[in-house]
């Protein structure tokens, strides 16, 4: 049942509905809505004017109840839906999340965060990595932003109370409106800011996020009056400003936070503007999209929790989206009907203090319930095949990595990985395995975050003595410094080639060699063009002028070829035990969690690339392939599995992990060997 009021607006439900629907469209498929993900923005915006008009034009005359009303609304709101989904997805996800890998705990440790309203800031410690596990697997990602709404309404009736706009709307409004705009517009700025020096504070964050919420106050006290919308309307319909937010929600913005402070604008401009007259509130007010609408919450809710766990188990495919869409829907209104609209209109107390005890304690009780059941009988719930944890090396890619006792290499002195870190000096003597004073090769690796990712495997050359190994790395690092830089790494990319990689080079000697590991997999792309072509021949002609510079110092380059192509498997390594026990029970092709290639495609597809990595070993006696394919895809299909059900990768990015590195060792022993004897005999 749709709450009436005198206040109540149902074309707001309309655009719930509008915004739930870009959300989920977004979760399932981002090629087909690339920027849905936006409709969170809208629910921001939303909650903030409907909030405020809850409060407004009423007089309050103590601060006390003022605060217990307001608390226990929210309360009974926003907790027994929460509650109910987060113990119903946490039991079912214990069904299927091995107890002992690191996904369980994360997805154990968010549930309980989200019963207390601070998942936002579990997940923003947990993604100070840029390279960590998906968040796709966890439950309970979507809480993320009720963690940013909760935390905005410790502070909101404060302001509200403060203001005097509680006590008296006529004469605090005024206060009250300036006071949000200047909170904010420092939001605003720190949104801005945070997003060019650490975007996933600026996601996660309530400060940052506070100017939505605050845009939805202001849009309420701005077009309060019901005849400002309708003069409005004469100037401006909402018919154009709903298709400029479909087109900004539709196209894929590399800036998001422009993308998120025109949406932000334009919702507030859109229900500003709805009149009963206009096309936009008809559609908005048809039952149909009111159903939906009233539901959102509950959609939100529930919608991540099916396509989370689909993603350890079914996947998520044409052929499951009914299955999926079903189980959304139902659950959803089921939620709605008999436990969310029952217990917010229910009298949980006559009076509001126990009220809020109520709803505070129902989060603790739940808390103890899920971390009971996923410690003391988690072996009761498991159902699948104990995983063999994924043996990452360091924690992240930026970790400390350890040579005989000492930390011989560590993200913050050998890597660059964000564009602060322009200017850093890279010291070898920093970032080496192995004495830099033992006699022999100098090995000197260059590349990208895949460079840091296989330092198992060059610990090898330390290993037998074949000479020291000094890695470096810069995130999102072009191959070679001749080829373009369009990533948000650009400056440090033009950094790393410009000097740091010059610098390391002039402190080679004749018979080192340089080891150049890179993520080329996008210079093999599903479908041959022109432009795919140009980028192959721009990376041959780029190399080749590298190596022959690097031929007259006598200095050889080891140069890794294509790796099966993990990006592409629309899962997680985590996830490939479960899918493999998936697909054993199921005939059914297009069933499973992970979309892997065969070896046959796989190594058909990269053959442009690889042909030409190959014309450059044949005209050059100091250049040789690293070729690991074999090594990581060793049978028909290629997986996160190899070599008896080991992962082979660390993260759905196709990074190696510590075991595909230690068995790509054997390769790159082999490797050395042949650029060697190579190298030997044309000087002799």
């Amino acid at each position: 049942m749709i709450p009436q009021s005198k206040n109540y607006r149902p074309e707001i439900d309309g655009l719930r509905a509008f915004a739930v629907i870009a959300v989920i469209i977004n979760h399932f498929n981002r090629e087909i809505l690339p920027s849905g993900f936006l409709g969170v923005d809208i629910f921001f915006v939303i909650s903030g004017y409907v909030i405020t008009s809850s409060l407004a034009n009423k007089e309050y005359t103590h601060f006390k109840d003022f605060l217990l009303g307001f608390y226990s609304r929210r309360l009974k709101r926003l907790m027994p839906g929460l509650i109910a989904c987060i113990t119903i997805t946490s039991l079912l996800g214990f069904l299927l999340i091995s107890p002992g890998s690191e996904e369980f705990i994360r997805t154990k440790e968010t549930a309980i965060a989200a019963l207390f309203g601070a998942s936002n800031l579990y997940l923003f410690k947990e993604s100070t990595d840029y390279f960590a596990a998906s968040t796709e697997i966890n439950l309970f990602t979507q809480t993320w932003s009720l963690g940013v709404e909760e935390q905005f309404y410790l502070v909101f009736p404060i302001i509200f109370w403060i203001t005097g706009f509680a006590k008296s709307p006529s004469l605090g409004k005024r206060v009250f409106l300036f006071t949000m705009l200047l909170l904010s517009a420092l939001s605003l700025f720190s949104f801005i800011w945070l997003n060019r020096v650490d975007a996933t504070a600026a996601y996660f964050l309530m400060p940052s996020r506070f100017w939505e919420l605050g845009v939805g106050c202001i849009t309420l006290l701005i077009f309060q009056s019901r005849k400002i919308p309708l003069k409005l309307s004469k100037f401006v319909a909402p018919l154009p400003i709903l298709l400029l937010i479909a087109y900004v929600i539709w196209i894929r913005e590399i800036a998001i936070y422009k993308s998120t402070i025109e949406i932000v604008l334009l919702t507030a401009l859109l229900i500003g503007t709805l009149n009963s007259s206009s096309i936009v509130y008809k559609l908005f007010t048809h039952k149909i999209v009111l159903w939906i609408g009233s539901i959102s919450y509950s959609l939100y809710l529930w919608h991540w929790s099916i396509l989370a766990l689909s993603r350890w188990t079914i996947g998520i495919h044409w052929i499951t989206l009914p299955i999926q869409l079903g189980s959304i829907t139902i659950l959803a209104t089921l939620s709605y009907k008999y436990i969310e609209q029952p217990l917010r209109h229910a009298e949980w107390s006559r009076s509001r203090i126990r009220t809020i005890t109520y709803g505070l304690s129902a989060p603790f009780i739940a808390s103890l319930l899920l971390y009971g059941a996923s410690n003391t009988y988690k072996n009761f719930f498991y159902s699948g095949v104990e995983a063999k944890p994924i043996k990452k090396g360091a924690s992240t890619l930026k970790d400390e990595n350890y040579w005989q006792d000492r930390v011989a290499w560590s993200g913050e002195k050998c890597a660059l990985t964000t564009e602060s870190d322009v200017g850093k000096d890279i010291k070898p003597e920093l970032c080496t395995f192995g004495l830099p004073q033992d006699r022999g090769t100098r090995f000197l690796v260059i590349g990208n975050s895949f460079s840091a990712a296989e330092i198992e495997m060059y610990k090898v050359l330390a290993l037998k003595n074949l000479g020291a190994v000094t890695v470096t790395s810069s995130w999102g690092a072009s191959p070679i410094g001749s080829i373009p830089n369009n990533s948000p790494w650009r400056k440090a990319n033009d950094y790393y080639w410009s000097t740091i990689i010059p610098k390391l080079l002039s402190q080679l000697k004749r018979g080192d060699v340089v080891i150049m590991i890179n993520d080329i997999a996008g210079y093999a792309p599903a479908y041959q063009s022109q432009e795919s072509t140009a980028s192959t021949t721009s990376l041959q002609n780029g190399l080749s002028i590298f190596t022959k510079q690097l031929n007259q110092q006598g200095i050889g380059v080891i140069f890794q070829s294509v790796n099966p192509f993990m990006r592409e498997t629309d899962c997680v390594p985590e996830v490939a035990i479960t899918d493999l026990a998936v697909r054993k029970m199921t005939s059914v092709k297009d069933i499973g969690a992970c979309r892997y290639y065969t070896k046959a495609y796989s190594l058909n597809r990269r053959r442009l690339v690889h042909d030409a990595l190959t014309e450059l070993e044949n005209n050059n006696q100091n250049f040789k392939i690293l070729d690991l394919f074999n090594t990581l895809c060793p049978d028909t299909e290629c997986s996160y599995l190899a070599l008896k059900n080991k992962v082979m990768y660390r993260d759905s990015a196709s990074h190696l992990s510590a075991e595909g590195s230690i068995a790509s060792q054997s390769e790159l022993l082999k490797t050395v060997q042949e650029l060697k004897l190579k190298m030997s005999q044309v000087k002799n």
